[in-house]
């Protein structure tokens, strides 16, 4: 991530301290999305899982609601 990415990630969260807290408020989605993108061209892909595991679900209900949006049906 700090070669590809420009993010040093223990700077952001170091070993034994609070976080950074400038870099958290920068890791957003558009940041996570660009930061994919650039790893992807490196040739080192990640991103997010989809699965029926609850870990792999957990975020999606986080990243609707970030978005004021539900994850399903409307009724009527």
């Amino acid at each position: 991530m700090k070669q590809i990415v420009g993010l040093d990630v223990t700077k952001m969260y170091p070993a034994g301290a609070p976080p950074d807290s400038e870099l958290e408020a920068a890791w957003t989605w558009d940041f996570f999305s660009q930061a994919a993108a650039k790893c992807f061209k490196a040739g080192y892909p990640f991103g997010m899982p989809l699965s029926t595991t609850s870990d792999a679900v957990q975020w999606v209900g986080a990243f609707f609601n970030s978005l004021r949006r539900t994850a399903g049906r409307r009724q009527g």
